[in-house]
C-alpha cells in the first residue's frame, strides 16, 4: 500500500500560531515522574487507529531504554484532570523532534487537537529549541497534516513510498 511521507519543521518561535482551548478544564503537562508504561500504554491508545506498529513487539526493556534516553519529553494532554492524548518530544541537539502526537479516538474532534499541538510545540521552544520538526503521513488523522500547517510549520519535504 502506498503512503505519502509529509515532512515539517518550524524554525523560530515567532512562526506558531497558537490556538487557545475552547474547554477550560484541558491542560497539557510533562509528569513529574517518566514510566515507560504510559509512553507504551498511550502509543498503543492513541495508535490503535493509525497503524502505529513499529514498537508493538518491543520489550519492557526496549520501552524502558527508549522511554528513559536522555532529553524525552512525555506530554500528556488532559482535560478534566483525565488524560486524553500524549506527544513524544524527543531531542537532537538544540532540535526537537514531535515523533508522537495525538488525542485518543474518543477526544477528536472537540477542538482540543490545535491547543495540544500549540502546547508541545511551546514546550520545544522553552527547552531550547532551535528547530522544531516531524512528520505524518496520510495514515494519520485526516485532519492532523491541517493542524501542523495551521500552527505554522512549513513543509520542506515529501516522501511517495
Amino acid at each position: 500500500m502506498h503512503k505519502t511521507i509529509t515532512h515539517l519543521e518550524m524554525t523560530h518561535p515567532e512562526q506558531l500560531n497558537p490556538k487557545f482551548s475552547p474547554e477550560p478544564a484541558f491542560q497539557v503537562r510533562i509528569p513529574e515522574v517518566q514510566d515507560y508504561r504510559l509512553n507504551r500504554f498511550f502509543y498503543q491508545w492513541v495508535g490503535k487507529d493509525y497503524r502505529w506498529t513499529d514498537r508493538l513487539p518491543w520489550t519492557d526493556e526496549q520501552w524502558q531504554a527508549f522511554a528513559e534516553e536522555p532529553g524525552l519529553q512525555l506530554i500528556i494532554a488532559e482535560l478534566k484532570n483525565t488524560p486524553i492524548g500524549y506527544a513524544e518530544l524527543k531531542p537532537y541537539g538544540t532540535e526537537y523532534e514531535i515523533s508522537m502526537f495525538g488525542l485518543a479516538d474518543r477526544y477528536i474532534g472537540m477542538g482540543l487537537g490545535g491547543p495540544f499541538l500549540t502546547g508541545v510545540i511551546q514546550t520545544a521552544w522553552d527547552l531550547g529549541a532551535t528547530r522544531v520538526f516531524l512528520n505524518t503521513c496520510d495514515w494519520d488523522h485526516p485532519g492532523a497534516l491541517q493542524n501542523y500547517l495551521s500552527r505554522g510549520f512549513q513543509v520542506y519535504r515529501q516522501e511517495h513510498l
